[in-house]
Parts: structure tokens; C-alpha cells; sequence
């Protein structure tokens, strides 16, 4: 099963036309405000994944860190 994820802002619908291209063509749609602290965002990641049938057993918080480091680490070998 195909699946995508998406970021938006609560003001920024259009009308359900994405979704609606998702479910024609099968994939997976999964909407997230990320105005939502992170522990809930990671929540949402990982029920939807879930529902995709893939399963993330690790811990939301320890993950939460670990994205920051590496993405702390790669931007600074970018900007060097």
C-alpha cells in the first residue's frame, strides 16, 4: 500500500481535493497540524503508519531527539 504524509496549516483546505486524488488512486492520506507539540505530532506519524500495517515500536521521545541530532549534524556539514 502506497502511502503519503502531509503537513499543512489548519486554515490551508482545499476543498479535500488531495485526499480525494489519494483515495481514487489508493494511497494512504494522512493530514498533520504541526502546530501540535511534537510528542502528539510523532503520535500521528506512527498511527499513520499503523494503518498502513507498519509498526514503530521505538520510543516517540528518543526518536524525537534523535531526528534533531541528525538534522542539526547534516545542517552543519551543509553549511560548512
Amino acid at each position: 500500500m502506497a502511502m503519503t504524509v502531509r503537513m499543512i496549516m489548519i486554515e490551508e483546505d482545499v476543498g479535500g481535493v488531495t485526499a480525494h486524488l489519494c483515495k481514487q488512486r489508493g494511497i494512504q492520506y494522512v493530514r498533520l497540524n504541526p502546530h501540535q507539540d511534537r510528542e502528539t505530532v510523532c503520535a500521528e506519524i506512527r498511527k499513520g503508519f499503523g494503518k498502513a500495517h507498519i509498526f514503530i515500536t521505538s520510543d516517540g521521545s528518543m526518536d524525537i531527539c534523535q531526528i534533531y541530532d541528525t538534522f542539526f549534524e547534516w545542517r552543519k556539514r551543509v553549511q560548512d
